[in-house]
């Protein structure tokens, strides 16, 4: 599963490597565009929930029938 924060470095990476190697201009909105995107993933990961270890099959169950999950949808 890709995170949010990889997506963001993978078009960060591609805005960066083409005002380098094909000398685009990235102009003021888009400068500003990829500053929001960088502040948005930063707050995504550092408000994430903290994983935790599971022992048993029965916890892996517990969380996969709680309302929200991916198997819930």
């Amino acid at each position: 599963m890709i995170s949010v924060s990889d997506y963001v470095c993978v078009n960060m990476g591609s805005a960066v490597l083409a005002h380098f190697l094909l000398k685009e201009k990235l102009q003021k909105m888009g400068v500003l565009g990829c500053l929001l995107c960088i502040v948005g993933s930063t707050v995504i990961v550092l408000h994430a929930p903290e994983e935790r270890s599971i022992n048993s099959v029965e916890e892996i169950w517990e969380l996969a029938i709680q309302p929200g999950s991916p198997s819930s949808l």
